[in-house]
């Protein structure tokens, strides 16, 4: 398939340039859909070098810049490259993106910034909690929060970022942003072997995950597998409950 591609692309490219004129107006746009095409197969790596040299192209407006920055930041978390993860979500911002796209680009490169260490730890909580005092920001606390989370992640601390994603899930969010919090709650808990709350946050994810996710189908199967484990959890947690309670003195157990 790779091979067909490039053939394809040397069929075309050969077609544009014995049209002069059409190759010079559509020069700036080829790398970019050089890169679409590989990114449509699903080949990733190969889509890397087309979005850069589309950044350096003249010709392509920077709306269209700013959206292939942040498009390589993600196929560069991908390939789990996280320092041209982290320059490419901030490189975003000299497009003078829109206020979503920059909003978006800040939180994917705070997150990179730790896991590749080009940032402080401290720098990027203190940038994100900025993020949660700015009105045109209230939409988006789940997902400023989720971000925070994932900085404490990378640096070791599952607990704090337990509780960062429990303080963001109470916050204002849409769908999207809660299935991203849940579900990874859940997953922090299944890898605790606490099944009990494993499944409560699977649950929760099934709540509002969207029906073209392709985790759905993962997520309903972890709900449906843990729900025996975790009826019997219940069960030896009440029991052991009871037999607290009866060792009590009396007047302790009225």
């Amino acid at each position: 398939t790779m091979r067909k591609n490039r053939i394809t692309e040397r069929i075309i490219l050969s077609h544009l340039k014995s049209e002069h004129g059409l190759y010079e107006e559509l020069l700036p746009e080829i790398p970019v859909l050089q890169a679409y095409n590989h990114i449509k197969q699903e080949e990733y790596t190969e889509a890397i070098p087309y979005l850069k040299e589309a950044l350096e192209t003249k010709g392509v407006s920077n709306k269209k810049k700013a959206r292939l920055a942040f498009v390589l930041g993600q196929l560069s978390a991908l390939q789990k490259d996280a320092v041209s993860s982290y320059e490419a979500f901030n490189k975003v911002s000299d497009f003078h993106p829109s206020y979503d796209l920059q909003f978006f680009a800040k939180l994917n490169a705070a997150q990179q910034g730790v896991v590749s260490g080009k940032a402080k730890k401290e720098d990027l909580l203190n940038d994100l909690k900025k993020l949660t005092r700015d009105e045109k920001n209230i939409e988006f606390g789940t997902a400023i929060y989720h971000s925070m989370a994932l900085v404490h992640l990378a640096d070791g601390n599952r607990e704090e970022a337990k509780a960062t994603l429990i303080k963001g899930l109470s916050e204002k969010g849409d769908n999207t942003q809660k299935t991203e919090s849940f579900y990874l709650m859940a997953n922090m808990y299944y890898e605790d072997e606490d099944y009990l709350k494993a499944k409560n946050y699977f649950d929760s994810t099934l709540a509002v995950i969207g029906d073209k996710d392709i985790r759905k189908e993962e997520v309903n199967r972890y709900s449906q597998s843990l729900a025996e484990i975790a009826r019997n959890l219940s069960i030896i947690q009440v029991q052991d409950s009871m037999l607290i309670v009866s060792s009590w003195p009396d007047k302790e157990q009225k």
